[in-house]
């Protein structure tokens, strides 16, 4: 997993305006579909499964 003071160091590097006030980290968990792909909004069965990675 990436350390959140890590990735905070790098954005700053990268984008020296993303440190202002109103600048937000967010993550989300990842998730990978095992079966269903696209078909959970179309009444289908889909057997989705949380992974240790995040976008």
């Amino acid at each position: 997993m990436i350390d959140v003071e890590q990735l905070h160091a790098a954005l700053v590097q990268a984008y020296p305006d993303a440190d202002a006030p109103a600048a937000r980290l967010v993550r989300a968990p990842g998730r990978v579909n095992l079966i269903g792909e696209h078909t959970d909004y179309n009444d289908g069965l889909v057997l989705p499964a949380a992974i240790n990675l995040e976008t």
